[in-house]
């Protein structure tokens, strides 16, 4: 209960319904009450890690209307996870593009984090790999396409494509240094695409011939 509560759920703008309902699944289900059902815990449970007008919604609720777990769920998202929420998620990943100075590796990172905050998002593997690679810049792209044209690839060649190139990248760079190496060049001009490029290339030159 005190891991529970460390994060209480008040239904602003900025929380995640889904995310908060993982978290509490992922702790309540490991453990077992003798005796005790699955709906009877979450139904006890899941008011206690609400508070301020999340609460007021729960305690406003017509008495005998939830009986389930599965329906105090569908509740809970049909209020704080309504469909206008869903479509604007939806659409910051489907326009997901690449920052100006942004590496490979914080791309992906970046995008898997808006994958998350969905996990609802109904988009097949394919389609995930298709709206990343489109929204890179084209000096990127052309670094995942050097050992092979990724849209052409199968699912499991570019993922695994993606992420040695995007974690190589990491390896290789410290954003601070970088920033520090740009700010103290004469023309202020940015370095680090051309070089994160050269390790990327690098680095898809090392990777099994066998996925590619």
């Amino acid at each position: 209960m005190r891991e529970l509560r460390r994060k209480l759920f008040k239904g602003t703008d900025d929380e995640d319904a889904h995310e908060h309902v993982r978290r509490v699944l992922e702790i309540a289900n490991l453990f077992h009450f003798p005796g005790v059902t699955h709906d009877a815990v979450m139904l006890r449970v899941f008011p206690i890690i609400l508070k301020g007008p999340a609460l007021r919604w729960i305690n406003r609720l017509s008495a005998g209307s939830i009986t389930t777990w599965d329906l105090l769920e569908k509740a809970f998202i049909r209020k704080y996870c309504p469909p206008f929420k869903t479509a604007k998620k939806l659409e910051m990943i489907r326009n997901f593009k690449q920052e100006m100075n942004e590496t490979l590796y914080c791309a992906w990172e970046r995008y898997n984090d808006l994958l998350f905050k969905c996990s609802h998002h109904d988009l097949n593997y394919q389609q995930k790999v298709h709206l990343f690679y489109t929204g890179l810049d084209i000096p990127t792209r052309r670094v995942l396409n050097s050992k092979g044209f990724i849209p052409l690839m199968t699912l499991t060649q570019d993922l695994m494509s993606i992420q040695v190139m995007a974690e190589h990248s990491h390896n290789w760079y410290d954003d601070a240094t970088i920033r520090e190496r740009i700010n103290d060049s004469p023309n202020n001009v940015d370095t680090k695409k051309p070089k994160e490029n050269i390790h990327a290339i690098q680095a898809s030159s090392r990777i099994v011939k066998g996925h590619i």
